[in-house]
């Protein structure tokens, strides 16, 4: 009931009535989101684990990502919510809080050896219990689409470290804050380079390899 109000509170909206008497966390505000990581034109990875801006205990909202932590398995094996065992369409479904559309929510995965994996933040919203579905494809033939731009960052959450790979030949890597300051510049010598930022907060990494300039968002957590 607490975690109830105080979502409601956020959202600007009323408790409803029919909620009132409810006793605990009300089950009908719980909402099944269902997350696909799509690799059936790869076949590359193994396996992945999930990881999101929602408290792993309760299900509601947290901008935090429970510290970053990974906490759930994808299945391609038929089971929780995957629909085709095999196909390299890994899936898993896990019941959220709806906040009435109040947050942007945000997940990621790592693969199995703990790489991060997308090139952004994947995106999405819990405005009431219908089921939702958010998906992510990795692009390309054998590689993903980081790869295919030349330079990934990961991971793009962190409390500590973030790691710029490049697949081509390195270049200069500045690191700027949401004032506009550049608070990194070092030209990379190595395939990966490790970058450390001063504080909490969001950060814009633009990194350039020898095909491309990429523009990537990062946040530090404490």
């Amino acid at each position: 009931t607490i975690w109830r109000n105080i979502i409601y509170s956020l959202a600007g909206l009323e408790v409803p009535t029919t909620l009132l008497d409810a006793p605990g966390e009300d089950p009908a505000l719980s909402t099944d989101v269902t997350f696909i990581v799509d690799d059936s034109a790869n076949k590359t990875y193994s396996g992945f684990m999930l990881k999101g801006s929602w408290d792993t205990t309760t299900g509601v909202y947290d901008s935090g990502w429970t510290n970053g932590a990974e906490h759930t398995a994808f299945y391609d094996d038929g089971t929780h919510g995957d629909a085709t065992s095999g196909d390299n369409i890994w899936t898993v479904t896990l019941p959220l809080i709806s906040d009435a559309g109040a947050n942007t929510w945000e997940w990621g995965f790592n693969d199995l050896s703990q790489n991060w994996i997308p090139t952004a933040n994947i995106q999405f919203t819990v405005p009431d219990t219908n089921p939702v579905t958010t998906k992510y494809t990795i692009e390309g033939t054998g590689v993903d689409e980081a790869s295919l731009s030349g330079i990934n960052v990961y991971p793009t959450i962190s409390s500590d470290y973030f790691n710029v790979r490049f697949d081509a030949k390195p270049g200069m890597i500045k690191v700027y804050d949401l004032s506009g300051k550049m608070i990194v510049k070092k030209m990379a010598t190595s395939a990966i380079e490790t970058i450390t930022v001063p504080k909490a907060g969001m950060y814009i990494f633009k990194v350039e390899s020898e095909r491309t300039i990429k523009t990537i968002k990062v946040v530090k957590i404490d």
